[in-house]
């Protein structure tokens, strides 16, 4: 994958200002309190700790998506942000296809520049018009990405936007970020990202949230994680010894081959339950239009039986779903558990 964020000009020297955030889904059982930080254009904060503690939440509230509890979100009126998220790849209209998303995003967007931006998230040709309702998790992930691409913005918000990508789209994803002019806010679990891009940090633990000003490698030098379970990571870091480069380049490839014949299955079988998937959609349009015709002419007998074949095609859809999803959710494991390994190298 191809990434370049589309920068809005903006005057502002800090885009962002929170002051006192604090919220929680129960009452008196608040995920973060007190919380107060600025973010200066340019610059890239960086949301961490283990899973489950209010990452994803935290950067909800800063996007306004859930209420306003305690303190404020003070935008730049220049500020114009863009938000990765889970909660709004659920969002995508499931009636509309891979060009229909990233075209609603700006109507001034010309055919050719939103061809492109299908094109840079892996959906060039007739794959930029298959329907979102067919797309697997990961595939809607990079339609989300591909309207974020899209939108002109100066604060990009991202939950763990390294998720359904492979090495080579993380470090793209990781220059991109790098390359933009504007502020970032980001969950992330990456540790290639946290090292190469965090200005500043919000680390959730057993108490909280806390604000550090400092990289990722000044807050492990000068503070680290209090809990000996508190990792960044949900498994286990792989620290090599030191190696010389010849060494370290083929214990890279050791462990890129072995990626990818542990993925290769998982890949054949997404591939395999998409292709059915759009088989069957086809094969269901033919019987709905059966089923209308013999509902127009009073034919009950020939009603039943094509509702019935509406049916089995709906139940066989929805399980090949089930499939998909088994296997993208093995895919994204198998990515992070190779990607731990080859941070772990240097």
């Amino acid at each position: 994958l191809a990434f370049n964020f589309t920068y809005k000009e903006t005057p502002a020297k800090i885009t962002l200002r929170a002051e006192g955030l604090g919220f929680g889904y129960k009452k008196n059982e608040p995920l973060f309190k007190n919380l107060s930080f600025a973010l200066e254009n340019g610059k890239c904060l960086a949301i961490i700790g283990k899973n489950g503690k209010g990452k994803s939440t935290l950067l909800n509230y800063i996007a306004k998506e859930l209420p306003q509890q305690q303190g404020a979100v003070k935008l730049h009126p220049s500020t114009r942000l863009a938000h990765f998220g889970q909660t709004n790849i659920e969002r995508l209209n499931t009636m509309n296809s891979v060009v229909d998303e990233i075209s609603s995003v700006d109507k001034m967007l010309g055919f050719a520049q939103v061809r492109n931006i299908c094109g840079t998230m892996m959906f060039s040709g007739d794959l930029a018009d298959k329907k979102i309702s067919v797309l697997s998790g990961g595939e809607r992930s990079r339609v989300m990405l591909g309207k974020i691409i899209a939108t002109p913005a100066n604060l990009l918000l991202l939950d763990e936007p390294t998720n359904h990508l492979d090495m080579q789209s993380i470090e793209s994803l990781c220059s991109a970020i790098e390359k933009f002019d504007g502020a970032t806010i980001m969950v992330t679990h990456s540790e290639m990202l946290l090292r190469r891009l965090a200005t500043a940090l919000i680390i959730f633990h057993k108490n909280g949230a806390e604000y550090f000003e400092g990289t990722y490698n000044e807050f492990l030098e000068k503070i680290g994680w209090e809990e000996e379970g508190d990792l960044l990571s949900e498994k286990p870091k792989i620290t090599q010894p030191k190696m010389d480069r010849k060494e370290l380049k083929k214990q890279r490839t050791t462990l890129i081959q072995a990626r990818s014949k542990k993925s290769a299955p998982h890949k054949k079988e997404l591939e395999f339950c998409e292709e059915k998937i759009m088989q069957i959609e086809e094969l269901l349009e033919e019987q709905n239009s059966n089923l209308t015709e013999a509902s127009n002419k009073g034919d009950n007998s020939a009603m039943i039986e094509h509702a019935q074949a509406v049916g089995k095609s709906h139940q066989a859809i929805d399980e090949l779903f089930e499939r998909l999803e088994v296997a993208s959710d093995r895919l994204d494991e198998i990515v992070e558990e190779y990607e731990v390994a080859l941070e772990g190298l240097g």
